[in-house]
């Protein structure tokens, strides 16, 4: 599994290099958190010796335990990610959205502020499904538990 994270992490590296897109380096991994909320997550902390900001990011182990996972779902997630780490992209806003959209002009990748987890063949732990028990069809999906679930 790991081999695999360093071929995807050395394939995103190059696609933003191509680019010219200034990213930082920084450790990623995959976390063992299996009810994590989100596909991935890129945390900055202030060094007050260096004055500047560390950052890590950290994948969900639902990218990688799913077979039907498309590769194209990983390396959007670590593009996203890893564009957070760049000078003015930390908010999904500035930056972030000029080198998201420059990424997916030409690479014709789906980076947003959110991904959908849609179609990818990931399935979070933390989303209730709610099903109809006489015909059996979805009637919707939803992140939180509410009175309705």
């Amino acid at each position: 599994m790991l081999s695999s994270l360093d071929f995807y992490v050395k394939y995103a590296k190059s696609i933003l290099n191509d680019l010219l897109i200034p990213y930082r380096e920084c450790p990623i991994r995959i976390g063992k958190r299996t009810n994590a909320r989100q596909l991935g997550k890129c945390h900055r902390e202030w060094d007050r010796y260096t004055q500047k900001y560390n950052y890590d990011i950290t994948l969900n182990p639902a990218l990688f335990s799913s077979d039907v996972t498309d590769d194209n779902v990983i390396v959007e997630v670590l593009l996203h990610e890893l564009i957070h780490t760049c000078d003015g992209a930390f908010c999904h806003t500035g930056m972030f959205t000029t080198y998201a959209n420059k990424v997916n002009r030409k690479y014709h990748f789906n980076i947003g502020r959110t991904t959908s987890t849609n179609g990818t063949g990931v399935e979070l732990p933390w989303k209730f499904k709610v099903v109809c028990m006489k015909c059996g069809k979805t009637v919707g999906t939803f992140s939180r538990r509410s009175a309705f679930i």
